[in-house]
């Protein structure tokens, strides 16, 4: 299975606490995982939207538009 979660900010504190301190366990069920950092810019950002159809699930951190 292959999860990305969607954020804003990488080393933000919410990104932090709501994302990163479950990694390792997904890792340990053999689960690949993605953090992806959401760009500024509605053109940037469907050209990373479009990259997405590669993962099982998609995380929002929280509400982006």
């Amino acid at each position: 299975m292959r999860i990305a979660f969607l954020v804003q900010g990488l080393e933000t504190p919410r990104t932090r606490y709501r994302v990163r301190q479950y990694l390792p366990l997904f890792h340990k069920q053999e689960v690949e995982t993605r953090v992806i950092n959401i760009p500024r810019g509605t053109m940037r950002r469907l050209r990373d939207f479009r990259s997405l159809d590669e993962f099982d699930v998609v995380v929002l951190q929280k509400r982006l538009f």
